[in-house]
C-alpha cells in the first residue's frame, strides 16, 4: 500500500464552479478506481496569488461533498512563495537571463535550460511577482516536505506521500512540463518519477 496525494482541482480565488471542475471530478473518480487499494489524500489548490480570494471554505467543502468527494486539505498558492525563493536561490547565475519589456514597463527573469526559457518572476514598479511555473514547482516540493503541513485548512491527518497525482485541464500542461525541467535542473529527477500528471 502506497501513500498517494492527489490534486483534484486548481481553482482561482475569484472563480465560480464550472464544467471544468465537473470534468476534473469525473476524471478523479475514474482514476481513483485504479488506485483504491492505496492510502489516498485529496487536495484542492486555490490560486489566491494571482486572483483576490472570494471563495469560502464552507462553499468549497459543500460543493465537493455534494459530488461525493472527500477533501483532506485545501492549500493556497501564496503559501509557496518561500519555496519559490528557495528554488531560485539554488539556480546558478549563468543560467539566469533578465529581459526588459519596455512596453509593459517590466523586467522578467528567466531560467535558461538549453533552448528552454522558463519564466521565474517579473519585476515591475519595484515589486516582484512570481510566475505560475515557479509557484507550481514550489507546490510540488511542499507536498513532499515531511516537515511541513498544509496550512490554512487541514481536514484530515497528514500523510507523507510516496507519490503525487495532479489532475488538471490540458491548458496547464505547458506549466507542468516546465516544472519537470526545473526539477531536473535541481537534480531532483527522483521526485519527477514520483509525480503523475493526468490531463483532461
Amino acid at each position: 500500500m502506497k501513500n498517494i496525494d492527489i490534486e483534484i482541482c486548481h481553482i482561482y480565488g475569484d472563480q465560480k464552479f464550472s464544467l471544468e471542475h465537473e470534468f476534473s471530478i469525473k476524471k478523479y473518480k475514474k482514476f481513483l478506481s485504479k488506485i483504491k487499494n492505496n492510502n489516498i489524500q485529496t487536495n484542492i489548490l486555490i490560486d489566491d496569488y494571482n486572483k483576490e480570494l472570494h471563495l469560502k471554505k464552507e462553499d468549497l467543502i459543500s460543493f465537493f461533498y455534494q459530488k461525493e468527494v472527500k477533501i483532506d486539505y485545501i492549500a493556497f498558492e501564496k503559501n509557496f512563495i518561500q519555496e519559490a525563493e528557495y528554488i531560485i536561490s539554488k539556480i546558478q547565475i549563468k543560467n539566469l537571463k533578465i529581459e526588459t519589456f519596455r512596453k509593459e514597463n517590466k523586467k522578467v527573469c528567466f531560467l535558461m535550460i538549453g533552448k528552454n526559457k522558463i519564466p521565474l518572476y517579473e519585476l515591475k514598479n519595484n515589486k516582484i511577482k512570481y510566475s505560475c511555473v515557479i509557484l507550481a514547482t514550489g507546490w510540488l516540493l511542499y507536498r513532499f516536505n515531511k516537515e511541513k503541513k498544509p496550512t490554512n485548512i487541514y481536514l484530515s491527518d497528514k500523510i507523507i506521500p510516496d507519490y503525487l497525482i495532479n489532475i488538471l485541464p490540458i491548458k496547464y500542461k505547458k506549466v507542468e512540463d516546465q516544472t519537470i525541467l526545473i526539477l531536473e535542473y535541481l537534480k531532483l529527477k527522483e521526485i519527477n518519477k514520483k509525480i503523475k500528471r493526468v490531463y483532461f
